[in-house]
């Protein structure tokens, strides 16, 4: 499924030859054999397949996916055998990302892992492919755009961190489901309407599905949620005015509720959001760090001061499967 995956994205040959001994790229960065997309180990696709491309399906018609390798030096000559291989491996996503009135490119270094059963320096070869990502991601961007890294271990002091990605545990009661609300999609024009003050991924948030809760007594919008395709997860929630104070967290779930026929769900959203940070309190959280690339003062300061809409691009991260 990997290699397919990839050949979608990137137009890649059909049929993967296995990487000869020694075969790679080098970088001053890293100290091993750095291999990109399908000449990378079996072993490390398998560890991406699982870690990203089965859990982001809607994702891949709408960024671009580039994995990277890094075989450690000790083992690039077994680096054909599981049991001895110790390499990292990561995922870096090409899109947009719009800031104020104007859209620029921005690439994403996530899911960067290690791999290899008896990989007794885990943090440290998932650090050596977060290098290349990293590096990776600044050049792809060309002379204007954002690099932004997601995780504990962003490792170049030119990024700084601009939030955190949340995650919270929504319970969601079905026997008392509200009669007073209704729910009504909302088009994408009236998403940006409603996020022109965020900084947004409009590839991504386009191929969502967004709802909002509908008062059916004065017919006004009291809050809206986007769904994560074929998931239980949600992102992207928003309150209005129309909203009864203190019932914020309240009317999100009883709109989680009308959506999913679960009753249990998972909402992401980016801790900048100070409204949502204060609905949701207490959260599982990943650090967001960012480096701008050739922007201006002001465009900086939006990044910095100005609210995130995640898209759902994150929700994976917070399940990571065990390779050890």
């Amino acid at each position: 499924m990997f290699d397919s995956m990839l050949r979608q994205c990137h137009g890649l040959k059909a049929g993967v030859v296995t990487p000869p001994f020694l075969y790679g790229a080098r970088s001053p960065l890293v100290a091993g054999i750095i291999r990109r997309n399908d000449e990378i180990s079996d072993e490390s696709k398998k560890v991406i397949e699982k870690s990203f491309f089965n859990r982001n399906p809607f994702l891949l018609d709408r960024v671009h996916v580039d994995a990277f390798e890094v075989v450690s030096d000790d083992s690039i000559h077994r680096a054909h055998d599981p049991t001895h291989l110790e390499a990292g491996v990561g995922i870096t996503l090409t899109t947009s990302v719009k800031i104020g009135d104007r859209e620029i490119p921005c690439a994403v270094v996530m899911n960067c892992l290690h791999v290899g059963v008896r990989n007794d320096f885990k943090k440290y070869h998932a650090n050596q492919a977060r290098l290349i990502c990293q590096d990776f991601a600044i050049e792809s961007v060309g002379v204007c755009g954002l690099v932004l890294s997601v995780g504990d271990d962003v490792i170049s002091d030119r990024f700084r961190d601009i939030s955190r990605i949340g995650r919270v545990h929504l319970t969601l009661e079905k026997k008392n489901a509200d009669t007073q609300y209704a729910i009504e999609k909302i088009s994408n024009e009236e998403k940006r309407d409603i996020f022109n003050r965020y900084l947004t991924f409009p590839n991504v948030q386009d191929s969502l599905e967004t709802i909002s809760l509908i008062d059916k007594s004065s017919d006004s919008v009291v809050c809206g949620i986007s769904v994560v395709p074929g998931t239980d997860r949600f992102t992207d929630a928003f309150v209005t005015m129309d909203c009864p104070s203190g019932s914020e967290r309240q009317m999100i779930q009883l709109l989680a509720s009308k959506i999913t026929t679960k009753r249990t769900a998972y909402l992401e959203f980016a801790t900048s959001d100070k409204q949502n940070a204060k609905v949701f309190g207490e959260h599982d959280s990943m650090p967001l760090s960012a480096m701008p690339v050739g922007l201006t003062e002001s465009e900086q300061a939006f990044i910095v001061r100005n609210p995130i809409v995640t898209s759902g691009m994150f929700h994976h991260l917070f399940d990571p499967l065990d390779y050890s």
